[in-house]
């Protein structure tokens, strides 16, 4: 029935809380090949399967087809035909489920809870084995299709994906149209999707992932039982697509694309050869970890100190097995026209000093060093996650080596590798493209790209320039890095791991005027990480706009000062996070123990000290202008969501209205901002993972010392306090119309269901369990309205509130809400159909088992305790009281809950409707005639008898 399969991965895991992990590789009589991960502290039971067939396998006359198929696999099969009933199997047992469609493969997983794992692993077997290719399906899951295209043609990147691919070599595969619409995949038939799938669903081609709690032999059991009858089609092809993928029209040209947003980024793409493959060739992830450094000798600090650009990176993307080098520059704001041409040269002057200098042996050790500490110490991964990961990994690598080859390097490194892959990024092989609005380039779109319209045009790059770019000096101050400083040495375990079954009490290491900490020593996880949380608020903030802005330059300012120390530290899996959230900076620092606490003492420095020149500040007042302006040209259920928040909170400003505030902003109001801003600071601090109770007290005194160094004589000061709007019962409900000029319409409705408590939120969770599968089914899959649909109840400062947010390329916002609220209607009036009461107890129970499961890593756990200490109160007893209220609510309580929160008698609603522009092809729209003119307008005929 299955094979073992030789195990040559030769890494190990050294995290005491990982030591209890086994894994075994088998492979099943009919191909398919198996990862089986036994993970006893596992906090959710997974499974994810990854097909070695993508949209490059799409039939010229129906391109999508891959990730048509991809859709209608959730929708029944002969054993289990009922439509949407894995999902809300998946998602009543407390898990997600998703899956996605690449060039060269298609992933699908999920998640649940332990008790379900074995049937709801049966139902997803029968995708692979005896999907139903309903005609109905198939007809309303194209209309979604389209809807998803929709939403994508609002997407830059997908735009500037669909110009590359049109551009393209038009022989690849690539050139096809992969997301696919309603006119790509009119009128397929139900057998070509049948025969498609037959062809290229073969169990061979399959890699299978079963993560749980159970044992190996257990596991392996599941898999045989739930897979064994995958069907295998020995003929059905793998290919590997050798041909380029791009058009010599493509190489030493630059494509100028027109975005959506204010974006104005400089690409330099080189296709590589399938030998560049990241799973046999580090060398150009060396190459990009040597050009990404942030140092005074760097790239980007030459691109920084003459004015170009405000970023750029460097990385290694993929396209089907093909990897792709690229450069990417962001240009500053404030240019009238952009220095394409000085940034391009800055680059190969770049590359020229790496081919003189060579990139030595240190560097590449380093890389390696990292990996090995990365895979060897690593934490427990949120599962969903892990699972997705691996099994999109296993289509590159063989079962027998796996993850060896995805981690490390196996050969030893040849310095004259890296100089071959240096001598291969030339200007005549390089595609350029620009992204940018056309008032800063010197060029006219009169292209359309055939399935978004985005419009671009292509100039070919003059070949004196070429040659001179061929044989450019090196740029004399571009060099290599030193040795990174934050290379963890030091992974001793602090804390001897016990069993823990709630949720820890922190320890109260302060509660004064000056702030509040707590502090928690990882006793569970055992590896040599922490996550730490930070929060000030000045008592200079106030409840404005005004206060948002300045607040948010002093972030931007901060960000940039802060890079290169901030990226070093990254490289080395110590990351750190800044942003600004209800008026307060925040930042968290996570990843090892060893060298946290330098990381934290720089970043303090930088804090006080930050201080950018008027030049400087001119360019990041620029920089914030584009984000709030940019944010008028996001998704409009983004917007619907920012709409609501902003008018149901005091800390959530217009960004129409930042936007004004910040192009009048001056360098002195914001030097003196920064100077008021550390007067009488209150900091909230939570300090959790690999640390002593003495290094945590010793971190807090010395960060609240650096802090203070601008405070006046003590004094009671106030602070910021954010509030929650309640709407007036007696008056709704209420709609707030806006318009945007993008494609695509929103609604986001809020319903506001009073005063928390933990009856009312027991019940409230377990409705919006419930509504979710029943309002995503019946507007999108029953209705065929919309592809963006959601569902959120949350408790936002001690006030429950339900929202639904819905986006349709094809329906208006006024009618998303009428739908909306026909369906809430329909659900109360008919509410024992739609939510029996052994469904409940389902729900219930499953609920619990969640709240029962303690958070995978320090790092999520983290999160929790900072959530519970200054979000709620510090009341770590919250998540058992939460349980208790589950254990006790009746039926009949969640029956009066959901009646008196959705039905019409609840007035306390906000809706949100975001009117944008529908193409001419998909409106549909009454307008307003007076009779008189209708009579004018019309032809009157008699009948034919």
């Amino acid at each position: 029935m299955f094979e073992k399969i030789q195990d040559k991965n030769t890494l190990k895991i050294k995290s005491p809380g990982l030591q209890n992990r086994k894994t075994a590789k088998i492979i099943l009589k009919n191909g398919l090949k198996a990862y089986l991960i036994s993970d006893p502290s596992a906090d959710k039971s997974a499974a994810s399967i990854s097909m070695q067939v993508g949209s490059w396998q799409d039939p010229i006359q129906y391109p999508g087809m891959a990730h048509f198929c991809e859709h209608l696999l959730f929708m029944g099969t002969k054993t289990y035909p009922k439509e949407n009933q894995f999902e809300t199997d998946v998602k009543d047992h407390g898990g997600v489920y998703n899956a996605y469609t690449a060039s060269d493969k298609t992933v699908y997983m999920f998640t649940v809870n332990h008790n379900a794992f074995d049937n709801i692993l049966n139902q997803f077997a029968h995708f692979f084995i005896d999907p139903l290719f309903n005609r109905s399906s198939i007809g309303r899951e194209l209309h979604a299709i389209d809807q998803e295209s929709a939403m994508y043609a609002q997407n830059d990147y997908w735009r500037a994906h669909m110009v590359f691919k049109q551009m393209g070599n038009p022989t690849h595969p690539n050139a096809l149209f992969d997301v696919g619409n309603s006119k790509t995949l009119a009128g397929i038939p139900v057998d070509e999707v049948k025969n498609w799938y037959e062809k290229y669903y073969s169990a061979h081609k399959g890699n299978l992932v079963l993560y749980a709690p159970l044992t190996i032999q257990e596991l392996t059991k599941l898999a045989v039982k739930s897979f064994s009858k995958m069907y295998t089609q020995p003929k059905s092809p793998i290919s590997p697509y050798l041909s380029q993928l791009a058009s010599p029209s493509q190489k030493a040209h630059i494509t100028y694309i027109k975005p959506i947003k204010d974006i104005r980024k400089l690409s330099l793409i080189w296709e590589l050869t399938p030998t560049y493959s990241p799973i046999n060739n580090k060398i150009p992830a060396l190459l990009a970890y040597v050009l990404n450094q942030k140092n005074t000798n760097s790239l980007y600090h030459q691109l920084k100190t003459q004015n170009i650009a405000e970023n750029m990176h460097v990385s290694i993307e993929r396209i089907g097995k093909v990897p792709i080098f690229q450069i990417d520059i962001n240009f500053i704001k404030n240019q009238k026209k952009l220095p394409i041409k000085q940034a391009i040269e800055i680059c190969f002057q770049s590359l020229q000093a790496l081919k003189t200098t060579g990139i030595p042996e240190y560097i590449f050790e380093e890389m390696q060093a990292k990996s090995s500490i990365k895979y060897s110490y690593q934490a427990r991964e949120n599962t969903f996650s892990f699972i997705m990961k691996t099994a999109s990994e296993l289509v590159d690598e063989t079962l027998h080596t796996y993850p060896l080859e995805t981690v490390l390097t196996t050969q030893p490194y040849q310095k004259q590798d890296a100089q071959h892959l240096l001598d291969l990024l030339k200007p005549s092989t390089c595609t350029f493209e620009v992204m940018s609005p056309e008032q800063v380039t010197d060029v006219v779109y009169d292209k359309k790209e055939k399935w978004y319209n985005t419009e671009y045009t292509v100039k070919p790059i003059d070949e004196a320039q070429i040659k001179y770019l061929e044989t450019i000096a090196k740029h004399p101050e571009v060099g290599l890095p030193e040795k990174n400083p934050f290379m963890p040495v030091n992974f001793d375990i602090k804390q001897k791991a016990k069993p823990l079954k709630n949720i820890p009490t922190p320890l109260l290491l302060e509660d004064s005027p000056k702030g509040k900490a707590f502090f928690y020593a990882d006793d569970r996880y055992s590896t040599p990480k922490i996550s730490w949380h930070f929060a000030i608020n000045s008592p200079f903030t106030k409840a404005d706009a005004h206060s948002k802005v300045l607040l948010d330059l002093y972030l931007t300012a901060l960000q940039e000062a802060f890079l290169p120390i901030q990226q070093e530290a990254n490289q080395m899996g110590l990351q750190s996070f800044l942003y600004v959230k209800e008026l307060k900076l925040n930042f968290c620092i996570q990843g090892y123990n060893d060298k946290a606490d330098v990381l934290l003492k720089d970043l303090l420095i930088a804090m006080i000290s930050c201080m950018p020149s008027k030049k400087q500040f001119e360019t990041q007042r620029n920089k914030l202008a584009q984000l709030y302006e940019n944010h008028a040209k996001s998704r409009p259920i983004q917007q619907a969501w920012h709409l609501c928040d902003e008018l149901t909170t005091n800390c959530n400003p217009a960004h129409k209205t930042c936007l004004a505030i910040v192009q009048k902003t001056t360098h002195t109001q914001f030097g003196n901002f920064i100077k008021d801003f550390f007067i009488g600071l209150y900091i909230e601090a939570l300090l959790a993972g690999n640390l002593t109770k003495e290094e945590a007290s010793q971190y807090w005194e010395d960060m609240k010392k650096r802090l203070s160094t601008r405070t006046t004589q003590h004094k009671a000061f106030t602070y910021f306090t954010p509030k929650t709007l309640m709407l007036p019962q007696a008056q709704g409900p209420y709609k707030v119309l806006k318009n945007i000029p993008i494609e695509g319409h929103a609604t986001c409705l809020t319903i506001q269901a009073g005063e928390a408590n933990f009856e009312k939120h027991a019940a409230m969770k377990i409705l919006n369990q419930a509504l979710q599968d029943a309002y995503f089914s019946t507007l999108r899959t029953k209705q065929q309205i919309a592809y963006a649909i959601y569902t959120n109840a949350y408790e936002k400062r001690g006030q429950l509130l339900h929202t639904f947010a819905i986006q349709s390329s094809t329906h208006t916002p006024e009618e998303l809400l009428a739908r909306t609220e026909a369906f809430l209607e329909d659900y109360v009036k008919d509410f024992e159909a739609h939510l029996p009461q052994a469904r409940f107890e389902k729900i219930s129970t499953e609920l619990i088992v969640s709240l029962q499961t303690l958070p995978p890593n320090i790092k999520e756990m983290a999160t929790k305790l900072y959530q519970l200490a200054f979000e709620y109160g510090g009341d770590f007893e919250r998540i058992n009281k939460q349980i208790d209220a589950l254990h006790t609510l009746t039926y009949s309580q969640l029956k009066s809950y959901a009646h008196a929160l959705v039905s019409r008698k609840n007035h306390k609603r906000l809706a949100c409707l975001i009117h944008g522009k529908v193409p001419k092809e998909k409106a549909f729209t009454y307008h307003t005639i007076a009779q008189e003119q209708l009579k004018k307008i019309s032809n009157y005929t008699t009948h034919p008898y």
